[in-house]
């Protein structure tokens, strides 16, 4: 690494680490994961600077790294919990209630001999989730 990266990743630290975690805190609500970004949004720099040269204004470009990390982080996590619900579901039987939400499943048919049901839920079921998510991103 050039000293002059070094020295530009130093001062943006110095000058922006709060500035990006406030504007991450803002935006997810959550403490950990606004530093957790801030410090990936670091590590690209320190990786991507020597290679593509010092942006012209290194607090946006980390802000902006950090932002996109919270985001996909976050919908990353809404997807598993939304696959782990479906997963749930699928296993559970007919009469069976959803825990995670205690509504019903229901079983929408069978297909051939195999014995495949297809178990959905309501998609008013789910429509909460979404919402929740954006309020927490304030999106």
């Amino acid at each position: 690494m050039t000293p002059d990266v070094e020295a530009a990743v130093a001062e943006a630290f110095h000058a922006e680490w709060g500035r990006v975690v406030a504007t991450l805190v803002r935006l997810t609500g959550d403490w950990d994961l606004a530093e957790e970004c801030a410090q990936d949004a670091f590590t690209t720099a320190l990786e991507r600077w020597p290679r593509d040269g010092i942006p012209r204004r290194p607090g946006a470009w980390l802000t902006t790294v950090a932002r996109r990390r919270a985001v996909d982080r976050t919908r990353r996590a809404r997807l598993g919990e939304s696959k782990t619900r479906e997963v749930a579901v699928m296993a559970a039987g007919s009469d069976d209630v959803d825990a995670a939400s205690g509504k019903g499943v229901e079983v929408a048919g069978e297909r051939g001999d195999e014995g495949f049901a297809f178990a959905g839920l309501h998609l008013g079921d789910l429509a909460g989730v979404e919402d929740d998510a954006a309020d927490h991103l304030n999106v």
